[in-house]
């Protein structure tokens, strides 16, 4: 490991020569060198006790900053299936509280993407908004209802309905 610019870094540096930069003796800088920090995937929610799923701590930052920061940058894919998407996002958000933030969410995405699933999910959390509220456990059977019989016409639906089918029981039994 290096100490540089008050950051510890691996030794797995990218050089990247800038040629408009000329030899010094100068402290290297962000635009010369790309560092691999090699993070690690962060969770939706902190959970202390996996025996009390209720009890947990909400990756706050995630939770409202990573769909802004993948709209911006272009990053539709994993907009699409590292966020909206995901049963652990659409649980966590209802969860929370935060059903209505999870909508406009997806309208966000919607409008960045033109993803005709995108305006299907919206749609069908609107139409369940009720039920979920009164009862998030019923989450995963809810999409799984609606969603299947137009998986077919709608292929990245397909994505959500296998987390419904992986995470459901965790979340949701």
């Amino acid at each position: 490991f290096t100490y540089d610019n008050n950051h510890f870094t691996s030794l797995n540096i990218s050089h990247h020569k800038n040629p408009h930069h000329q030899q010094s003796h100068e402290k290297p800088s962000s635009d010369k060198y790309s560092y691999d920090r090699q993070t690690p995937e962060q969770p939706w929610v902190f959970q202390c006790n996996l025996l009390e799923p209720d009890i947990f701590f909400v990756n706050h930052r995630k939770m409202t900053e990573l769909v802004y920061h993948l709209t911006r940058s272009g990053r539709t894919d994993d907009l699409m299936f590292g966020v909206i998407m995901n049963f652990s996002w659409l649980y966590t958000m209802i969860k929370i509280g935060q059903f209505d933030k999870a909508l406009t969410d997806i309208d966000l995405a919607y409008s960045y993407t033109q993803e005709k699933e995108l305006k299907f999910l919206a749609t069908t959390l609107r139409s369940i908004k009720v039920k979920v509220l009164k009862n998030p456990a019923s989450l995963s059977a809810e999409l799984q209802q609606r969603l299947l019989p137009v998986v077919t016409s709608l292929p990245k639906l397909r994505h959500l309905l296998l987390e419904c089918d992986k995470d459901g029981p965790k979340y949701c039994s």
